[in-house]
């Protein structure tokens, strides 16, 4: 519903943001009735897990197609321990 109006909104103004949202939310609704704090932490960690997920896919990928541990953490600017944890829940072995 939220992001309904969003989008309705940003029709007429393109300029409306989540942060104008939450201003309108704060001055019409109690603090116990808002759910724009919660929404937003639900969209960022969406946005993380869809990073990781794809950071995941590139690992995989590079593995694949021979790529060393060094290459592949340049390239993903991950830690050595984020591939080789990657490589494991994947059982390449590395």
């Amino acid at each position: 519903l939220t992001e309904k109006a969003a989008d309705y909104i940003r029709q007429y103004d393109p300029r409306f943001t989540w942060k104008v949202l939450q201003e309108i939310e704060s001055k019409i609704l109690d603090e116990k009735d808002r759910i724009m704090p919660a929404l937003k932490f639900s969209l960022d960690e969406a946005r993380e897990e869809g990073l990781w997920k794809g950071k995941e896919e590139i690992v995989l990928n590079m593995f694949k197609e021979g790529a060393d541990i060094r290459m592949i953490c340049r390239f993903t600017r991950l830690t050595e321990g984020q591939v080789r944890e990657i490589a494991q829940k994947h059982s390449i072995k590395k």
